[in-house]
């Protein structure tokens, strides 16, 4: 099984961006995974355009089975899952 995970840098005066976090603890083998996995972790770009078309490359050069993409909502108190995402790039801060 082939899985793709992604999380995103820093963005908005953040000193870090938690799934960057994620993606180098498992980078660093801090998060065991099943050796069974064939596992790439990347980290996007907070750049409209340019974060978009490093995932199309990764999901195409890698083909994965499943793909995992971290991202951050600040103020929720909990991980969710997003059912809908509409990206309308209409950002609030810089890209």
């Amino acid at each position: 099984m082939k899985i793709l995970i992604t999380g995103f840098e820093a963005f908005d005066g953040m000193a870090e961006n938690p799934t960057d976090l994620l993606v180098k603890e498992i980078r660093n083998g801090c998060i065991r995974i099943s050796p069974d996995v064939d596992l790439r972790v990347v980290t996007l770009p907070v750049v409209f355009g340019d974060s978009f078309l490093l995932l199309e490359q990764q999901i195409n050069s890698f083909n994965p089975d499943y793909v995992l993409a971290f991202g951050v909502a600040s103020g929720r108190e909990f991980i969710e899952f997003e059912r809908i995402a509409i990206n309308c790039m209409d950002a609030q801060i810089a890209d």
